[in-house]
């Protein structure tokens, strides 16, 4: 029943307010799905930029991809003496905001965010290299053409499914995911397997061909995701 002067009850408006509560209980989540739909377009833009200046630097090194590490006197990991892969592709990319995801605000620890120096070891970013192939003679014989960190373009046998690039979480000294097979790739911390669903419980991820797909931690493990293949699976 309304009053005198024309307004709403009480019970009238906390009718209204229930549901307006209700609403926005199910449109919230909505548009928060929707926002990180299009920050998960341009991560994907970003990384493949990214992988784009890896393949042009290959064709500048005699078809060698980028290694973790360059030792410019530090041993190889001498924070700000030592060069990573992001400051030896940053010639081609020429844009440190590249190396940051939408999503993603990494810390500077104690050696500052990636700002496209070339003596940048230990730096953060938002982005990591598969970092299982190191060259060793043991790697070489089990993991042949999948994992090509430091490698030549002509060892890797299906460029399509090798994962060069991946989301990272960002440490100061940038241990990235490594590959076990072909997708699978094993996460050692709990940032790490944030990473991976960073974009609504996904990830970009750079393929050595060039092309980007945004998958989940379930796709990234061969035969159903068993811990055998790839370690650790989410």
């Amino acid at each position: 029943m309304r009053s005198d002067y024309g307004g709403f009850t009480l019970i009238e408006l906390l009718v209204v307010i229930a549901i307006i509560a209700i609403l926005a209980a199910i449109l919230f989540p909505v548009f928060a799905r929707a926002r990180e739909a299009a920050r998960t377009t341009n991560c994907a833009s970003n990384v493949r930029q990214l992988m784009l200046g890896v393949l042009m630097y290959a064709q500048d090194y005699n078809e060698l991809l980028p290694d973790e590490q360059y030792n410019l006197g530090g041993g190889g990991n001498e924070p700000l003496v030592d060069a990573s892969w992001r400051g030896a592709i940053f010639p081609y990319i020429a844009n440190a905001q590249l190396f940051i995801c939408p999503s993603h605000s990494p810390t500077g620890g104690n050696h500052g965010i990636f700002d496209g120096r070339y003596a940048d070891q230990k730096m953060t970013a938002s982005y990591a290299i598969n970092d299982w192939h190191q060259g060793s003679s043991s790697d070489s014989t089990t993991n042949t053409g999948r994992s090509p960190k430091g490698q030549p373009l002509a060892r890797v046998s299906d460029a399509s499914s090798v994962i060069f690039i991946v989301e990272s979480h960002g440490p100061p000294d940038d241990i990235c995911p490594s590959t076990r097979e072909s997708h699978g790739l094993q996460f050692t911390s709990s940032a790490a397997r944030d990473a991976a669903r960073r974009h609504n419980d996904g990830a970009n991820y750079a393929f050595v061909d060039g092309h980007v797909r945004r998958l989940v931690p379930t796709e990234l493990c061969p035969g159903g995701g068993s811990n055998a293949d790839c370690l650790m699976c989410m």
